[in-house]
């Protein structure tokens, strides 16, 4: 209307990354390590040095992190007077983050055990801002604009995981398989304003 605008927008995102190791953590980063005449697979079709093999490990190893984000605003612009508006507007980010994490045994190491992560973040940010503009042409020589506002932030971050290892067997791989003396946990809160 004449007086009153209000408006809004959202927007929503999901992300599955299966991640690859690199660097010092295995995978890729193995692979640079080694020199290419080391063979993948040895004369029985079994692969070949197991423990520094880069192919071996990203087969027996899976990292994923899946991502929800939605972010919104909802705003209202008030007409008080022919010179002066009043605006508003709230804003929203929230992120959730779930990684799930596991290494198989090295079964021709006797002393290699599996092990598995499971993680999971919130962070909501929320933002407010209001302001007073006051707009006037004089004569259409002059214009002058003046505006007071206020703006106010607020940051949570939660987390949570769980850590288990030497599963009993090599089809579970959720850390609250593993048994009770092998499993640890995290979990936080922490908050801005």
């Amino acid at each position: 209307s004449k007086i009153l605008r209000v408006g809004g927008n959202i927007g929503l995102t999901y992300t599955k990354n299966d991640r690859v190791r690199t660097g010092e953590a295995g995978g890729l980063g193995a692979a640079q390590l080694l020199l290419p005449y080391i063979p993948i697979n040895d004369e029985q079709g079994e692969y070949y040095q197991e423990v520094f093999n880069p192919v071996w490990a990203l087969e027996n190893q899976s990292f994923v992190a899946n991502n929800i984000r939605t972010i919104g605003s909802i705003y209202a612009e008030i007409n008080l007077h022919k010179n002066l508006k009043f605006h508003s507007d709230i804003g929203v980010d929230f992120l959730n983050i779930q990684e799930d994490e596991f290494n198989y045994r090295n079964v021709t190491n006797p002393a290699s055990t599996s092990s598995a992560w499971d993680r999971t973040t919130r962070v909501i940010n929320w933002t407010n801002n209001n302001y007073l503009t006051y707009e006037k042409d004089f004569k259409e020589t002059h214009n002058l604009k003046v505006m007071a506002g206020q703006s106010s932030q607020k940051l949570t971050s939660t987390g949570f995981g769980l850590f288990g290892y030497d599963f009993p067997n090599d089809y579970l791989s959720s850390p609250s398989d593993a048994p009770v003396e092998n499993q640890s946990g995290y979990s936080y809160e922490q908050g801005e304003t």
